[in-house]
This record gives C-alpha cells, sequence and structure tokens, in this order.
C-alpha cells in the first residue's frame, strides 16, 4: 500500500498535470498537506532562494508562477497559507492564491478558468478573470494569507491577521497554493504552516462539538440557501442570530446545530453557520466594560462552564475594566482598572461602558462606530438618541465628529451626508483601518443583512 502511495504522489509532482487520484486520501489517515514550494511546478521567470522563498528573476513581460509540491486536502476543512513581502519589486505586482495543477505558471493566479487570486499592487481579486477590488492592497513587509474554505466552498485573504470578505467559488477539481511574480527584485516568503501564522485559521473549521451561531440574515436569504441543504422549516427563522453546538457534519458539509435555547436541532448550509460566537459578541478587545454587581451566589452560578470562580473575583463586581479578549464560547477577559487583576467572564456579567472617558473624540476628528448585530445597537441606543432604521449600514464605518453631548454621546457625520447621534458605548476614535482588529474580522464574518431591517423608523430620542 505504502509504494502504491508513492508512485501517486510521485505522478503527482509532474508539471502541468492533474492528478485525480489524490482527493480520496483525504478520506485516509495519512493526510498529504502542501509543505514546501515545488521545484517542478515553476515559471522561468521565477526561481526558489531555499523551499519557502521565491523571487523574479528577469526583466519580462511574462510572469514568473509557482506552486506548492501538494494540493491543498478537502479534509483540512479549511486550507490556509500566507506569504510575507520580503521585496515588492519595482511595481508590487504580486499575487497569491490557489490554482489547479495545470496552470500556465507564465501567467498571474486568477487570470485563468479554475483559478482564484488576489493582487498586491490594485488590491484586486482575479477569479478566473473576473475582478473586483477586494478592500485593501499589500506591500513590503506585509503578511497577506488565503484561506480555502471547503465547508462553504469559499475563498477569502488576510493581510496582517485581519480577515477580509469570503467570496464563493466552485471547486471542481485540486487546487494548489499558487504565488505569481511580474516586477523586477521581487522576492516572497511562503509560510505553509512551518511556523505560527499572523491570523488565527483553527476557529473557522467547523467540527462536533463546537459553540457556534446562525447568521444573522434575512429570512429570504436564509431559504434561498437552504434549497437543497436539509430545507426550511419555519421554525428555523427563530433561530437565526442565535447560538448553538454542532452535533453533526454531513458529506456535503452541512451542519446539524443543537441550538443552546432548546428551540430544536437543525441542518443548516454552511454558509449560514458561524464557526465562533465571539464573532456575536457585543465585546471586543479595547473596550470599557463593567462588571455587574451582582450576588455573590448568582456571580458563581453565572461563572460554571465559563472560566469557574476564584476567590478574588468577588471585589471585582460592580468595577471596571477593560477587554482583553473573547475566546471561541463569547467568554470576556477583563483586566481590571484597579489592579486586582485579569479574569475570564460569563458575557452575561459583563455591561459596556463604565469609568470611560470621551476626552479622544473631539469636533473634527475621526470617529468609527462598533460593528454589532443590529438589535445590540438598537439596545444601546436607547436614551441616547434613539434608532433610525438608516443607521444600521454605517455599523463598523467611520465619520466625522460633528458634536459631543455632555452625556458623553457622539453625534457622527458620514461621508454620505448623514448624520446620527450615537451612544458612547457603540464608537471608537479613529478610523475603521486603525481600530482593533476584532472590529474588522466581525465585521466580514457576520455580514449581517440591513436591507431587511424592521421599518421601525425613529425611536424614542433624547438627543435631536
Amino acid at each position: 500500500t505504502s509504494r502504491f502511495f508513492v508512485l501517486v504522489i510521485a505522478n503527482c509532482w509532474q508539471p502541468h498535470s492533474f492528478c485525480p487520484l489524490l482527493p480520496p486520501f483525504a478520506n485516509m489517515s495519512q493526510v498529504v498537506l502542501p509543505s514546501a514550494l515545488s521545484s517542478a511546478r515553476i515559471g522561468r521567470n521565477a526561481a526558489l532562494n531555499d523551499k519557502y522563498t521565491v523571487r523574479f528573476v528577469a526583466n519580462s513581460t511574462d510572469v514568473g508562477a509557482v506552486q506548492s509540491d501538494y494540493p491543498a486536502p478537502p479534509s483540512s476543512l479549511v486550507y490556509y497559507f500566507e506569504i510575507t513581502v520580503v521585496e515588492p519589486g519595482s511595481k508590487g505586482t504580486i499575487g497569491l492564491g490557489f490554482a489547479h495543477s495545470s496552470h500556465n505558471v507564465a501567467r498571474h493566479v486568477g487570470w485563468d478558468a479554475g483559478t482564484f487570486g488576489f493582487h498586491g499592487d490594485d488590491g484586486k481579486t482575479f477569479f478566473e478573470g473576473r475582478n473586483e477590488y477586494y478592500g485593501f492592497k499589500y506591500g513590503k513587509g506585509d503578511v497577506v494569507g488565503a484561506a480555502l474554505d471547503f465547508q462553504r466552498k469559499e475563498i477569502f485573504f488576510t493581510k496582517n491577521g485581519t480577515k477580509g470578505k469570503a467570496i464563493s467559488i466552485s471547486i471542481g477539481q485540486a487546487l494548489y497554493p499558487t504565488v505569481s511574480l511580474h516586477s523586477s527584485g521581487q522576492v516572497v516568503s511562503v509560510n505553509f504552516g512551518q511556523k505560527p501564522f499572523s491570523f488565527n485559521i483553527e476557529p473557522f473549521k467547523i467540527k462536533v462539538g463546537d459553540k457556534v451561531a446562525i447568521k444573522s440574515t434575512s429570512v429570504d436569504s436564509a431559504k434561498e440557501l437552504q434549497v437543497g441543504h436539509g430545507g426550511w422549516a419555519s421554525s428555523m427563522e427563530k433561530m437565526l442570530g442565535k447560538a448553538g453546538v454542532v452535533e453533526n457534519v454531513d458529506k456535503d458539509g452541512d451542519v446539524r446545530v443543537k441550538m443552546d435555547d432548546g428551540s430544536g436541532s437543525m441542518l443548516w448550509h454552511p454558509a449560514l453557520v458561524l464557526p465562533n460566537v465571539a464573532a456575536l459578541s457585543t465585546f471586543t478587545a479595547g473596550a470599557r466594560v463593567t462588571i455587574k454587581n451582582v450576588g455573590l451566589t448568582e456571580a458563581q452560578a453565572a461563572q460554571s462552564g465559563h472560566g469557574g470562580w476564584v476567590s478574588s473575583m468577588e471585589k471585582m463586581l460592580g468595577k471596571t475594566g477593560v477587554v482583553e479578549s473573547v475566546d471561541k464560547d463569547g467568554d470576556v477577559r477583563v483586566k481590571m482598572d484597579d489592579g486586582s487583576g485579569s479574569m475570564l467572564w460569563n458575557p452575561s456579567l459583563v455591561t459596556l461602558g463604565g469609568g470611560g472617558s470621551t476626552a479622544s473624540f473631539s469636533v473634527g476628528s475621526k470617529a468609527t462606530v462598533k460593528c454589532v448585530r443590529v438589535d445590540m445597537a438598537k439596545e444601546a441606543q436607547n436614551g441616547h438618541g434613539g434608532w433610525n432604521l438608516n443607521m444600521g449600514k454605517y455599523l463598523g464605518k467611520t465619520g466625522t465628529v460633528s458634536y459631543k453631548y455632555q452625556d458623553g454621546d457622539i453625534k457622527i457625520r458620514f461621508d454620505s451626508g448623514d448624520e446620527f447621534c450615537w451612544s458612547h458605548e457603540l464608537v471608537l476614535p479613529g478610523t475603521a483601518e486603525q481600530v482593533p482588529t476584532a472590529y474588522d474580522v466581525g465585521n466580514q464574518l457576520v455580514s449581517f443583512s440591513f436591507q431587511h431591517a424592521p421599518a421601525d423608523g425613529l425611536t424614542a430620542s433624547n438627543h435631536s
């Protein structure tokens, strides 16, 4: 058996050949992962410094591309690799992504059928020749990653630990991690997992027992996705935006989730399942919070299964601090202002705000609205300017401070001309690029639909 295995892999090493026998090995105990750049699958305008580093070697109109030694295995659920731009060259024309084994290594990844790439010089994705701006460019010193999500049939890219949006693709054959260069002086190093990644990919792999959340989207969108993936039942509407536990992942990648609130167990299209309850959390790194001042017995009961209880936590009840992190179950680690320590708390015991200051906001300065769920934003707005259905599209967006109220609330004017009063709990100083990474990740991961927000107009307002 081992001899047959070696022969199959050796055949796959031949340049420009597709090996249809490799994917079934994904179901065997021995899974082959990409481990190095291939000296056989490389264009003449590229050369390897070592098995992880490639450089452009010509002044040519042709591209120099290189692929990994093995394709991304479907059994990895979500396959991920990263590059570091050591030298961007004279034009910065670098591409990374995934391509089939017969990809023309004199062309950029993404230009041709069966190839999917992200280019640094213009910040565009090229998916089988179709291109669009992805949201950011990359260059010297940047660490850029590419993720192939077999469960959701999507690809997304990252930059310096921040996730971009996911784009749906059709996976019809084995896909190899691919890097393409097209500029004099370019040098790129590749990380196949031989060292820690800049971006944590593990929470995106949905496995039995994982805490997950059903995406909060419109019923129509959810119904459309569910066709051929377990169908739709009326009871599923109440599960949108709620948390649960993965009971099973079937052969098609569909996910059976048992809801935490006892509303049932349903099979969901994987695109509707968020692999991390933290994505729905109101809390993000750097947010100012207060530990609720509840009774000792109530606090101890709430902490069961959420980090537990130690006696020093009693003195923290009713005190303020700063969020250090939110784990995959949604529990919140808070560093206390009084220096009493850093503890993991059940999110039900933590509230936004407290002890904060709006001194960092000034009229004319940039401010960013936190990217939280619409219902959470509405709740925070009660008594702080109220809620307008048009406000939903500005969650996660940057504007300019136009007024500061005495109670700390902030009025922000956006480039569109719209202007709203926001609770200070929902606003961070700076632009979207300057706020903590978790906000960007949450924005891309949750992808809430604001077009279908309830048409409830304005609610009670204390500010005009």
